[in-house]
């Protein structure tokens, strides 16, 4: 799945752009239903959370903007809510940061769970 069927399932109106990249706007139990679902399905999906620096890296790096079509993003932090809440006159429903989301959705899940982690660190 990523931000185009997403717009599909939960309509046009769920996907909040900042700075020009589409945000899920769905709350904490939303996003475990559909991670549930998507699993059951054993549907691949790449995962990636928009926090303040990421929007700004995709605003001025087309490379990344282009490798986050693939994704389903979700936001992350107090900057995207910010943005959200002066672009569209509401904060997300949530912040569903990949540190405290995916941990607790693990942690939930009805059977353990193969996922991959892809991070970064600068040198």
């Amino acid at each position: 799945m990523n931000m185009r069927n997403a717009g599909a399932v939960f309509g046009a109106d769920s996907l909040k752009p900042i700075l020009g990249v589409p945000v899920l706007a769905i709350g904490w139990d939303d996003a475990v239903a559909l991670l549930t679902r998507l699993i059951a399905e054993r549907r691949f999906t790449k995962i990636t959370f928009l926090n303040a620096h990421n929007a700004n890296v995709t605003y001025t790096d087309p490379v990344v903007a282009e490798a986050l079509d693939d994704f389903l993003i979700l936001p992350d932090g107090v900057g995207v809510d910010l943005a959200a809440k002066l672009l569209y006159g509401a904060p997300f429903p949530d912040n569903l940061n990949g540190t405290d989301f995916i941990p607790a959705f693990l942690q939930a899940a009805a059977r353990p769970l193969t996922v991959g982690l892809l991070g970064a660190t600068q040198v």
